[in-house]
């Protein structure tokens, strides 16, 4: 048997209702939403997901009031950026997520993983496909506007 892989992953992502943005939260991901059709969307419907790091597990938040049109099992590829001052530095990566839950103007998202899920749902990022277990969330540091894993 090989050894279990020491690399450092997300263990969990909790599903939740409402949006909840944490002071600490810092916007690091940019995404560029596509319709179910999997047509590109106006390039004006972009915003950021914030990420907060938090008891150990991560979670995902943005307000999604410029992108209503998105939909349960739509797709949006998500950029990974670097805030500098009032600058954004884009990065050359990008990862696909699956849209799982949308509530008025809050868009929760979670990698490639279940097309709904109901509130408190611990999702395992570790179990399933290897794709999955392949999915690194980058750490925000603390009390700086960048990201590291």
């Amino acid at each position: 048997m090989k050894p279990a892989n020491k690399k450092t992953h997300v263990k969990s992502i909790i599903v939740h209702d409402n949006l909840i943005v944490h002071q600490h939260a810092k916007k690091c991901y940019q995404f560029v939403c596509e319709n179910s059709a999997n047509l590109p969307l106006s390039t004006s419907d972009t915003s950021y997901i914030e990420v907060v790091h938090r008891e150990g597990r991560y979670y995902f938040y943005t307000n999604f009031s410029s992108c209503l049109k998105i939909k349960n099992g739509d797709r949006i590829y998500v950029k990974e950026v670097t805030l500098s001052d009032n600058e954004v530095n884009k990065k050359a990566w990008n990862h696909l997520f699956d849209v799982f839950l949308v509530s008025n103007v809050s868009l929760h998202i979670f990698p490639k993983l279940l097309s709904e899920c109901p509130s408190g749902t611990v999702i395992d990022t570790l179990g399933g496909k290897p794709t999955i277990q392949k999915i690194l969330i980058k750490k925000i540091l603390a009390g700086k506007a960048g990201i590291t894993i």
